[in-house]
C-alpha cells in the first residue's frame, strides 16, 4: 500500500492536487485513467496508476483473496474479504512541495483482518482495537538500484516505522474504520470497499530516491497481513520505470534534380546562383516521454514553421523552408535545432542537424567584363610607363 506512495515520484503531475490524506477516496482527487508506463505500455495521456507483479504474472488489478503461498487463500475468516487484501494502488507527485501520495484500494474494510466488517471485532483476536493492531502489519519495501537505496517502512500497531532515518516523521497515512462509510458499492464485494491513503513529505529532497531520466526503476514489495500467517499475508510487486526523453532533428537540401540529399559534410549538393534553396526538416521523437513544445530553429534563416509542437512516442514531423541563394554563392552551411521537454519528466531535449551547398563560380556580366577589361587595360599601361 505505502508502495504507491513511492511510485509517485516520477510522475510529473500539476502542481496542485488537491489530495487529502484521509482514507476517503474523495471524487475528483484521484484519476481513474492515469496509467503511464506502469505495464512496459507507453501511452498519452499520461498519469500513474499502477499495474502490480505477482510472481512475474502482471496484474491491472490483484485478485481478490489471493493470500498464502500459493496465492490461493483468504484471510477474511468471518466474512467476505479482509481490509488487507489487496486490489489496485495509485500514486501522485506534487513538485510544489515535494510531496509523494499514495492510494491504495482494499477489497474489505481497512484494519478488519478477519473480513466482518467491524475492525473492533478484532481486538480480542488480533489486538487491533482501534485500528491495525500489532499482529495486524503492513510492510513496504522499496529499492532503486542506481541511488543504493533499500528502504522498509513497517505499518503496525497504528504507527509507522520507517528503517531510514531521512525519512523519519515525513510519511503520514490514514484510513477509514467506519464501516458504514464504504468507498465504493458496498453490494458490489468484488470491487474494493475502502482505501488506506499516504504521502510523504520531502521526497526527492532527502536524495534517497530519484526521478531522473536513465535511473533505475523503483521495485516495490508490498506484504499486508496478519503475523500469524493464517491463511497468509497478500503479496505484490510494482516497478515505477524513469521516462527518458530523446529527440532527433534530420536536416535536407534539395538538389537541382528535386533530390532530398543528408548534405552532413560539406561541400554539399551542387546548386544554381540566383535561385532558391529548399530544406527539410523531419524532427522524430526517439525516447519514451511525450514531448511538448517542440521548436525547431535554423543558425542563418531563423525560426521554422512546424505542423504541429507536439510529439507522441516514436512519432515524426516534417517542416520546410526555403531561402534565397546568393549570386556570388560561397560554399554554404547551415545548422538546424531542434527543443522540447519531456510530458512526464519535464526533461528538456535538443539535437542538431548541418546541411551544405555550393555554386559555381559566378560568370561575368557584360558590365563586369568590361570592367575588368579596363583594369587590365590600367595596369597594362601603368607597367609599359615603368618599364619606359
Amino acid at each position: 500500500m505505502i508502495i504507491s506512495i513511492v511510485l509517485i515520484m516520477i510522475m510529473s503531475v500539476p502542481p496542485s492536487l488537491a489530495i487529502e490524506v484521509d482514507g476517503i477516496k474523495s471524487v475528483g482527487e484521484w484519476n481513474e485513467d492515469w496509467n503511464w508506463n506502469q505495464t512496459g505500455e507507453k501511452s498519452f495521456p499520461i498519469g500513474n496508476r499502477l499495474a502490480m507483479w505477482q510472481e512475474g504474472i502482471e496484474l491491472d488489478n490483484d485478485p481478490k483473496n489471493d493470500s498464502g503461498p500459493d496465492y490461493d487463500d483468504s484471510m477474511a475468516q468471518a466474512g467476505e474479504s479482509s481490509g488487507y487484501d489487496i486490489m489496485r494502488f495509485y500514486s501522485a507527485y506534487d513538485p510544489a512541495t515535494d510531496t509523494a501520495y499514495g492510494l491504495v484500494q482494499v477489497y474489505g474494510l481497512c484494519a478488519d483482518l478477519d473480513g466482518d466488517l467491524d475492525p473492533n471485532n478484532d481486538c480480542l483476536a488480533f489486538g487491533d482495537c482501534d485500528g491495525i493492531g500489532p499482529a495486524e502489519i503492513i510492510i513496504i519495501h522499496f529499492i532503486q538500484d542506481s541511488l543504493g537505496t533499500d528502504i522498509r517502512i513497517d505499518v503496525q500497531d497504528n504507527n509507522v516505522a520507517v528503517d531510514n532515518p531521512a525519512l523519519a516523521g515525513k510519511v503520514n497515512i490514514a484510513w477509514n474504520l467506519d464501516p458504514n462509510n464504504f468507498i465504493e458499492d458496498p453490494d458490489d464485494n468484488t470491487q474494493p470497499r475502502a482505501v488506506y491513503e499516504f504521502s510523504m513529505a520531502e521526497f526527492t529532497s532527502s536524495g534517497l530516491f530519484s526521478r531522473d531520466a536513465g535511473d533505475s526503476p523503483i521495485e516495490i514489495k508490498l506484504t499486508a497481513g496478519g503475523l500469524e500467517d493464517i491463511p497468509g499475508e497478500d503479496k505484490a510487486s510494482a516497478f515505477l520505470w524513469f521516462p527518458t526523453p530523446k529527440i532527433d532533428i534530420e536536416k535536407y537540401v534539395q538538389d537541382i534534380n528535386g533530390n532530398w540529399l543528408d548534405a552532413d559534410s560539406p561541400r554539399g549538393p551542387k546548386l544554381v546562383n540566383g535561385t532558391t534553396a529548399y530544406w527539410k526538416y523531419v524532427v522524430t521523437n526517439t525516447g519514451d516521454d511525450y514531448l511538448i513544445d517542440v521548436a525547431v530553429d535554423d543558425d542563418i534563416v531563423g525560426s521554422i514553421t512546424c505542423p504541429q509542437n507536439t510529439l507522441n512516442v516514436g512519432e515524426s514531423m516534417t517542416c520546410f523552408k526555403d531561402g534565397s541563394i546568393p549570386d556570388d554563392c560561397p560554399d554554404y552551411e547551415n545548422l538546424a535545432t531542434v527543443e522540447g521537454y519531456g510530458a512526464v519528466s519535464g526533461i528538456k531535449v535538443t539535437d542538431a542537424d548541418p546541411a551544405h551547398y555550393y555554386c559555381d563560380i559566378p560568370a561575368l556580366t557584360p558590365a563586369g567584363l568590361m570592367a575588368l577589361i579596363g583594369i587590365l587595360g590600367m595596369i597594362g599601361i601603368v607597367g609599359l610607363k615603368r618599364r619606359d
